[in-house]
């Protein structure tokens, strides 16, 4: 693959080779180096950009002082996402002769195979793109004070001020630790103007037909109900970059089931290069409940901000207290900045699903996997995950895996026996599934394109609403049948809807094979140890009870976290 970035000849490699009396006149093997100039504006193996534009831009900039042309050679990705790409000057390469076809000499390509190039990766999918290779000489002239890379460089966000690159690996925290953002992991000032340059130029590479499609969606939705809510974010020469959209539905519920909002990032479909973001959360029915939709024309620390910013003030500035994200550096960040006081977690079905890419070629990788997902979703204390942490990696040899280092370090944000201190609302914590947070499950596939999408929006949202309608009849209309008779059976049976109802049944269902013993008394605090045996194994849990307050908890913490968890109950019911 080869795009061109800008270039003063044509990277056509159908072109007749003449490379001019000039070129003629070079002796083989002669290198042409860049003229001297500030060494941040010098490329280095090392550098670190935070997505593939920014060092494509920082090239193209290089490039327009020194006086060379810059070409995209290749992209390579791996399941839709860009990893590694490869940019050349454009005289680089050979050009061919095509058969049957003659041009004028002013058409005839300058190709003189020309080895500078650059090449960066983000080895991680982290947003954190690296230069790994670089060639500085070039084999032809250098043309810097040419008022075409002059004009070419006025036009590009690194013109003015240069980016501020580390040549060394950052913090391996996502976040938290010091960093170039500063030791309080949140960008200053002048980085986020910085940042936010290269996002200038960014634009929805949107289909034909989609923009209609959006103005239509908008103008209907905004027609039939006035609260509905959507901010258009469009780039200095006026074209759509960013979208943000929110039903009055969505903006109403936020009222009631605003405690927990997962924010979930994804492709929106294999033919865009566009980014979804859905904002999520949980009903009174364990429903997933929509609380705002987005677009991004890519994956920047500047496009995550300006749509937690805009969702904040669709929301009339309510911050979340608890935030689900994705398992990612410049979200992470975002979030940081934007909703300073919530508490944040990392969903861990998306760090899960990660895994097999994380771990490809090695051996036991299957193994692993399950090792891992065992320790994640069984580790009852803090002590227990990092012991059996520590077990795993000295089993496999996994010291030196980098991911899982930075994962390790920022387990307070994900670690089931970490996050379960505070209430998540259900939401994927100790289960091994995440519905809640699948909203659109079914309606975006690898096909869908952005006017698909929003034709089909309102049929996506009204199936949810039919469900949650379904689901408040049936518990305003039914009683459910109680198993026990027991007090706390029946204050349940009047507190919860049906589905919550059912979940606390399940929890109470386990507390009848279980044994229980008086551990400590200390003044008006009693400790129980309850036991259960799972599949022959003896599992004790800690279960406290304040008679002076009269509350009572289980030190797994389930209590806190979703609903009255069945070792509470061992001791409520005895």
């Amino acid at each position: 693959m080869e795009e061109e970035g800008y270039s003063t000849e044509s990277s056509n490699e159908g072109d007749v080779q003449e490379d001019g009396d000039k070129e003629k006149s070079l002796a083989e093997g002669d290198v042409f180096k860049p003229v001297d100039m500030d060494p941040e504006w010098i490329p280095k193996v090392g550098m670190v950009f935070d997505s593939e534009e920014d060092a494509f831009q920082f090239y193209v900039a290089y490039g327009c002082r020194s006086g060379f042309g810059i070409t995209r050679r290749s992209n390579n990705t791996f399941d839709g996402f860009r990893y590694r790409s490869t940019f050349i000057c454009s005289k680089g390469g050979q050009s061919r002769l095509r058969s049957g076809v003659t041009r004028p000499a002013r058409k005839r390509g300058t190709k003189t195979g020309c080895k500078a190039k650059i090449i960066v990766k983000d080895a991680h999918f982290q947003n954190r793109w690296e230069v790994i290779v670089l060639e500085l000489e070039h084999n032809h002239p250098l043309d810097p004070g040419s008022v075409k890379y002059k004009k070419h460089l006025e036009n590009i966000p690194f013109s003015l001020n240069p980016p501020r690159l580390s040549e060394a690996p950052q913090s391996s925290s996502v976040v938290g630790h010091s960093s170039s953002f500063g030791d309080s992991g949140i960008p200053s000032s002048a980085q986020i103007e910085i940042k936010t340059k290269i996002d200038r130029n960014r634009k929805l590479k949107l289909a034909e037909g989609d923009l209609e499609a959006l103005v239509s969606f908008f103008n209907d939705m905004q027609d039939r109900n006035p609260c509905f809510f959507h901010s258009l974010d469009m780039n200095e020469q006026g074209q759509l970059r960013n979208v943000f959209w929110a039903d009055a539905k969505s903006r109403s519920s936020y009222n009631y089931f605003g405690d927990v909002v997962a924010i979930n990032v994804t492709n929106f479909s294999d033919q865009y290069e566009i980014q979804f973001v859905s904002f999520v959360g949980t009903n009174h029915h364990a429903q997933p409940l929509l609380l705002g939709c987005g677009l991004l024309a890519g994956r920047s620390l500047g496009a995550y901000v300006w749509l937690f910013d805009t969702w904040l003030r669709c929301m009339n500035a309510t911050s979340p207290p608890s935030i689900i994200t994705n398992y990612c550096h410049d979200v992470a960040i975002a979030v940081k900045k934007v909703f300073p006081n919530s508490r944040h977690r990392f969903c861990l079905r998306h760090i899960l699903n990660e895994l097999p890419e994380k771990l490809a070629g090695m051996e036991k990788k299957d193994e692993v996997i399950s090792t891992f997902s065992t320790l994640a979703y069984d580790s009852v204390t803090t002590l227990d995950f990092d012991k059996e942490w520590q077990e795993m990696t000295h089993q496999f040899q996994l010291e030196g895996n980098e991911w899982l280092s930075k994962l390790y370090e920022v387990r307070a944000q994900w670690a089931p026996a970490y996050v379960k201190d505070f209430f998540w609302a259900g939401m994927s914590v100790t289960d091994r599934t995440d519905s809640a947070t699948d909203y659109f499950d079914g309606w975006l596939t690898s096909g869908t394109s952005v006017k698909m999408f929003v034709e089909q929006y309102e049929a996506a949202v009204r199936t949810k609403l039919e469900k949650e309608t379904y689901e408040d009849l049936h518990s305003s209309q039914m009683r459910p049948q109680l198993m026990t008779g027991l007090p706390v059976e029946e204050q349940a049976a009047k507190m919860y809807t049906m589905e919550i109802f059912q979940t606390f049944l399940n929890e109470l269902g386990r507390s009848f094979h279980c044994n229980y013993s008086i551990l400590d008394r200390s003044d008006s605090v009693v400790t129980y140890i309850v036991s259960e045996h799972v599949n022959q194994t003896k599992v004790d849990y800690k279960v406290a009870y304040d008679n002076a307050e009269d509350d009572i908890w289980c030190f797994c913490r389930l209590f806190q976290f979703k609903v009255r968890n069945w070792e509470v109950m061992m001791i409520s019911t005895n």
